[in-house]
């Protein structure tokens, strides 16, 4: 049943709802523009057949909404509809012009403006399950139409949240085929917080490589049915770079992007996706990588990117490596200046944002800058970090160890041999 414009529902909290006009539809119901509490949202209107087939629904939606979101990224139900004509809806925050559905960059309708911008889009949706999984509750429903990401920054916003429940509890949602979990698909298991671990990697995987990891050549028929989806995503899955089974590797030109992405990565990412999708943690015999993991991979990823001098573009750095070329032209990278700290070696140029996660062990907030590196105003080549923190560092020059104080805003000379104290870390310039 449609909602007329003008329409006015109550909710639970005594609130009044006034429908403007219809912006989207679903599997699950409808999506209106509506006016509440002198705002514009978002109202999802369910279709009233979908709602028999979920036990306890309702309200688990409820109890939800009044917990509040696990973090801002989450479009999080903000308030529940009383029972119209035996259906109800739920009120969340609308979605900014600027954001795309992951769907979109899947079939390239967009693209992430920068590296930067995609490795954030991928810490933002780590984070985000860390947080939901800390406070209790598992997705279920894990895919590729659950996440708005925006170009530009890579902020996330991870949207159908009503499908969420605390550990223990299931509302009867399975999810899409392609990113469920085998034990689900094969119905030996409701999913639950392990499940979505499985979920996450695929779309993580999906993220960077733009490929399903379990499709390959061996997943090539003329018309994928039911009993095949079983096949290639449960009963017989194997990675598409399996180390002991090629029988599934990617078709160059079918495959292309993740044939072009593959081998650009660092040695160390990869291995994580191919431990995740391994025959052993597919059939369940070694347990999945956790989000905590995740993030510390994802982080060092970040901490390596630099630009490239050939063609301006974003790159990896990897100290380890003998020689390192810029993944998008192949301009080598000459070795730049380096800020080691206990976890990180990390590459200094203009303009680079030195993160908190990068600087104290523990921290893994991707967003908070504590410096941030500057060129000489009368001599350009001639850099300093700056120090935006709200802490005073300790420097020294390591030839003489005279130590002097840099207080917030003040500007440490970048040269090989300075030692810098960031209030009980240390880290050397080499």
């Amino acid at each position: 049943m449609d909602l007329l414009q003008g329409t006015t529902l109550t909710t639970v909290n005594n609130q009044i709802i006034t429908v403007l006009n219809k912006i989207g539809s679903g599997g699950q119901g409808d999506v209106y523009r509506c006016q509440y509490l002198g705002g514009v949202y978002a109202l999802k209107w369910y279709h009233k057949n979908i709602l028999k087939k979920y036990v306890g629904f309702e309200e688990n939606l409820k109890e939800n909404a009044a917990s509040g979101p696990p973090t801002q990224d989450f479009l999080w139900p903000l308030d529940v509809t009383n029972d119209y004509d035996g259906v109800f809806g739920y009120v969340m925050p609308l979605i900014p012009a600027s954001y795309r559905s992951f769907s979109d960059f899947l079939l390239a309708k967009c693209r992430f403006s920068s590296l930067t911008a995609m490795i954030d889009s991928a810490l933002g949706i780590i984070s985000g399950f860390r947080e939901l999984h800390k406070r209790g509750y598992s997705y279920q429903d894990i895919n590729d139409g659950n996440f708005f990401i925006e170009p530009e920054t890579g902020r996330v916003l991870i949207c159908d949240n009503d499908n969420i429940a605390p550990y223990g509890e299931n509302l009867g949602i399975a999810g899409k085929c392609r990113y469920m979990a085998p034990e689900v698909v094969l119905g030996e298991k409701l999913p639950d917080v392990s499940t979505d671990k499985y979920s996450l990697s695929v779309i993580l995987f999906m993220l960077i490589f733009m490929n399903h990891p379990l499709e390959g050549k061996g997943t090539m028929p003329p018309c994928m049915t039911e009993n095949l989806e079983r096949r290639y995503y449960a009963e017989s899955p194997v990675f598409i770079y399996d180390k002991s089974d090629d029988s599934n590797r990617p078709v160059r030109g079918v495959h292309a992007n993740v044939t072009a992405r593959w081998d650009v990565f660092p040695e160390e990412f990869r291995e994580a996706f191919t431990y995740s999708f391994s025959e052993t943690v597919l059939q369940g015999r070694e347990p999945r990588t956790i989000e905590k993991e995740w993030l510390k991979l994802f982080l060092k990823l970040k901490s390596q990117i630099i630009p490239c001098g050939g063609c301006g573009g974003e790159t990896f750095y990897n100290p380890e490596k003998g020689k390192n070329v810029c993944i998008n032209c192949g301009t080598k990278i000459n070795l730049p200046v380096t800020l080691k700290t206990e976890e990180y070696n990390i590459p200094l140029y203009p303009g680079k944002h030195i993160f908190e996660f990068e600087i104290y062990p523990g921290i893994d907030d991707f967003k908070e800058t504590v410096g941030i590196v500057t060129k000489g105003s009368k001599n350009p080549n001639l850099w300093g970090l700056r120090n935006i923190s709200n802490d005073t560092w300790t420097t020294w020059d390591n030839q003489d160890e005279e130590q002097t104080t840099k207080s917030p805003n003040e500007v440490i000379r970048i040269k090989p041999g300075i030692s810098i104290d960031f209030n009980g870390t240390i880290g050397n310039i080499i």
